[in-house]
């Protein structure tokens, strides 16, 4: 008697991965502001998708965790604090406010003391793939009416440095040096305003 026949059970299509609900995505907002802040730029890097990433700055845009380092460690050099707050979900997506403060440049470069952005986030196995940060009209507006200000005296003042700022021969298009040396720049304008 041949043997039954057995059914072969259909092969299991994988499915796509999901992405993070609201909940998620808001602590993962909170843990990247907090490992930031903490100046634990490996933790927060770590929050990251390795690929497909999506990260922007005030339109410029960076797709891999180097040049994200990069520009986290401008900040740093600058002294910024983050926060994250007003979190809302916005389709698959979470929409924050970001406060940006550091110790001068905010205010020698728009007159402000904390510059606002509306923050973007999207997360796909429970890593931020989607980060989204533009300036707010407001904090924009101040920028352009009293950077001139800053550069003004610059060029008069700090000539070189300002060169230096500028030219990323001399020091990398971001990355903490060019922070340190841009607050330095901040302080002293501020302090020639006194």
């Amino acid at each position: 008697m041949p043997p039954t026949p057995t059914a072969v059970p259909p092969a299991l299509t994988p499915l796509p991965p999901t992405p993070a609900p609201a909940s998620d995505l808001e602590n993962l907002a909170i843990a990247f502001q907090d490992a930031f802040n903490k100046r634990n730029l490996d933790t927060a890097l770590a929050l990251f998708r390795d690929e497909g990433l999506i990260f922007m700055w005030d339109g410029e845009k960076i797709d891999n965790k180097e040049d994200v380092r990069s520009r986290l460690e401008y900040m740093t050099g600058r002294g910024v604090k983050l926060t994250v707050s007003d979190c809302k979900p916005k389709g698959k997506a979470l929409v924050c406010t970001l406060e940006w403060l550091d110790e001068s440049c905010v205010k020698a470069w728009s007159g402000l003391d904390v510059w606002r952005y509306d923050l973007t986030l999207g997360a796909l196995e429970n890593k931020i793939r989607l980060f989204s940060a533009i300036r707010t009209s407001e904090s924009g507006q101040a920028w352009v009416a009293s950077y001139r200000k800053l550069i003004n005296w610059a060029e008069a003042n700090r000539p070189d440095d300002l060169k230096r700022v500028w030219s990323p021969a001399a020091y990398p298009p971001s990355g903490r040096a060019l922070g340190e040396l841009e607050s330095g720049l901040c302080k002293e304008y501020l302090d020639s305003l006194k």
